[in-house]
């Protein structure tokens, strides 16, 4: 029980620097500006969320290749293939949550 607050904290640091990256680049209006050089919105925002979400899937990578190096029988064995999509698919909801909390 001891080492379940370490994965959440490792997900939470790299969620408050993306939402500090996101209020940084709204007061220096980084977005306006590409956007007047003709960048689309559509390609800023796949660009944002596609560096963010990589970063994000290196510690799920790490998270899953710990379980599989000191996990037990009950993680390993049948319910590994839904830690991997889990751990996969939570760092969307997290850049999501992030994205949100940068608008406030």
């Amino acid at each position: 029980v001891g080492l379940a607050i370490y994965p959440p904290m490792a997900f939470g640091i790299s969620i408050v620097a993306f939402t500090l990256q996101l209020v940084r680049e709204k007061e220096v209006k980084t977005k306006h500006v590409s956007l007047a050089q003709g960048l689309q919105v559509r390609s800023f925002w796949l660009g944002t969320v596609m560096a963010h979400y990589l970063v994000n899937v290196l510690n799920s990578l790490i998270l899953v290749s710990a379980i599989l190096i000191q996990g037990d029988e009950k993680l390993t064995g049948s319910g590994f293939p839904l830690i991997l999509v889990e751990a996969l698919i939570y760092p969307v909801c997290l850049l999501l949550m992030a994205y949100n909390f940068s608008m406030l």
